[in-house]
């Protein structure tokens, strides 16, 4: 074999080490997502056990007007169907086990959320409130999961913050993916 042809094994056999190191390692994800006027996303992302930051990427976003709120913005029509057939049942009744078998191998290292909300009508609000409040005591607020939420009488109200970091191993969300094509895309039985 030529000098060349062993550069390239040892660089292939390099590159499939790396992906492999990637793909088996835990990976440290955190979300952070902000409501003060507008929306604020970010995400940071630290593969190799959290010990190689990624850089961060996030967008922020404001309200785009609403036929309501702009008159002159024109309405759009929705193109024609092409005639294609809708999805089948057995990809949605495969979508449950997707979502349990992606979420199964997350583990949560902090979840925060400090969050203040109303709806139009306080009587809503409040029974809203009602309902969470159980789940709110269930939690315990104790780390690592503290949550905050607070109801806003006088009208439609949403702002906060709210943080995730998770801890997850790429090869683990493989299976779930797999299981999900073959039933949603693989044979009829």
């Amino acid at each position: 074999m030529g000098p060349v042809l062993t550069v390239l094994a040892w660089s292939a056999l390099a590159v499939l080490a790396a992906l492999l190191l990637a793909i088996l390692t835990p990976m440290h994800v955190r979300l952070r997502v902000e409501k003060a006027g507008s929306w604020t996303v970010r995400v940071d992302i630290a593969p190799v056990f959290g010990l190689v930051p990624v850089p961060a990427f996030g967008a922020g976003w404001k309200r785009r007007p609403t036929k309501a709120t702009d008159p002159d913005r024109r309405t759009r029509t929705r193109p024609a169907a092409s005639g294609r057939r809708g999805f089948p049942a057995r990809r949605i009744a495969a979508v449950p086990e997707l979502v349990r078998g992606l979420l199964s191998p997350i583990r949560i290292a902090r979840l925060e959320v400090d969050a203040r909300f109303g709806l139009d009508d306080p009587a809503e609000t409040g029974a809203v409130y009602g309902w969470l409040t159980p789940m709110l005591f269930t939690l315990g607020n104790r780390p690592p999961v503290v949550v905050a939420l607070a109801p806003v009488f006088s009208g439609a109200h949403l702002e906060g913050r709210a943080l995730a970091a998770v801890r997850v191993v790429p090869a683990r969300l493989l299976p779930p993916a797999v299981r999900f094509a073959w039933r949603a895309f693989g044979p009829q039985t």
